[in-house]
């Protein structure tokens, strides 16, 4: 059974060719307190932890991309690209790609995205729910 750390690198793993369609993107397993934008961090989320099953429970991750300034047009469409549900720079196509993220855990579902959220640091981006199941 794997921990909290082994999933969230599975998970970042699997974000790992989006840098090769946005340049300078930045992933990371953990939270990231201080991104290099364009980035993506993975942490736990919540609800966590949930039973559903006797012989597994959920666990829940964001999935967090950050681009920078609002005000720059090309980072918001570097943020789009991300965004959208399918295409080579979607976070849910490779979050699709592979659910159980090599085995990790038992299977994955992104159950929601959020819109556009401005950040600290005068940063732009967006949040992804993850949920899998161990």
């Amino acid at each position: 059974m794997a921990g909290l750390a082994e999933i969230m690198e599975a998970i970042a793993a699997s974000l790992d060719p989006l840098t090769t369609e946005v340049p300078g993107l930045q992933v990371t397993a953990f939270w990231n307190g201080g991104p290099t934008p364009p980035s993506i961090d993975v942490y736990p989320g919540g609800p966590s932890g949930l039973p559903v099953s006797q012989a597994g429970w959920e666990e829940t991750f964001t999935v967090r991309a950050r681009v920078a300034s609002p005000d720059d047009v090309g980072a918001q469409e570097v943020l789009l690209g991300l965004m959208d549900v399918d295409g080579a720079a979607s976070v849910i196509t490779m979050l699709r790609i592979d659910p159980s993220f090599g085995g990790v855990v038992g299977g994955s579902a992104v159950d929601e995205r959020s819109g556009f959220q401005p950040y600290p640091g005068d940063y732009l981006g967006c949040e992804w729910r993850l949920r899998t199941i161990q």
